[in-house]
């Protein structure tokens, strides 16, 4: 199972997964199982890089929409259009970040 997957699983049960400093946090960790956390150890590095792009766990479906667009309506392959969703979510919070500063 691959990391978008796995984040997939803890959004239908309910746990977000966010990534500070290197760390992953999980809300509520009382949902957690050990089936969950042996799964978050195997993927750390994956859901870091794949969180650090996207944000936290609840935007992974803006992510996977914006690249199912781009891969179909656009006519990307799949690797091209999840590169151009993360780079469209990333000027978005730029845009956001110096609108806020």
């Amino acid at each position: 199972m691959n990391g978008r997957e796995l984040l997939h699983q803890f959004d239908l049960a309910g746990i977000t997964v966010v990534a500070e400093a290197g760390n992953l946090f999980v809300r509520p960790a009382s949902a957690l199982t050990e089936a969950h956390r042996q799964a978050l150890r195997a993927s750390k590095q994956e859901l870091l890089l794949l969180l650090a792009a996207v944000g936290d766990s609840s935007r992974l479906e803006e992510f996977e929409e914006r690249a199912a667009i781009m891969e179909f309506d656009g006519g990307m392959s799949r690797a091209e259009a999840e590169r151009a969703a993360l780079e469209s979510i990333l000027r978005c919070r730029q845009a956001t970040v110096g609108r806020d500063a």
